[in-house]
């Protein structure tokens, strides 16, 4: 689904897939497991029950399944809150570039 509930420049697109996240200058676990919440042109949201700090960039790698390649970018963490309810760190991320 695409929405548009904001000011964004790029619409939004509701997903559920499974997402990996490699750290980049970190000393513990390099790749991490999430899932990808919304995806844009521009960005993502995901969580994952790992932190990772705002400012951190990481290699995501998004699988859609079936016959379509998956998406592999480098992006900039701009948002990392943690969800008390659900127990994951809910994160935003900016797209610095496809790889």
């Amino acid at each position: 689904m695409i929405t548009q509930d904001d000011n964004r420049d790029f619409r939004r697109m509701q997903v559920e897939v499974p997402i990996e996240i490699t750290l980049l200058h970190e000393d513990g676990e390099p790749v991490v497991q999430g899932i990808c919440r919304d995806l844009s042109a521009t960005g993502l949201a995901f969580a994952t029950k790992t932190e990772i700090e705002k400012g951190a960039e990481v290699i995501v790698i998004i699988s859609a399944g079936g016959q379509l390649p998956p998406l592999t970018a480098k992006i900039s963490v701009v948002r990392s809150d943690y969800d008390n309810e659900t127990e994951f760190f809910e994160l935003g991320g900016q797209i610095i570039e496809i790889l």
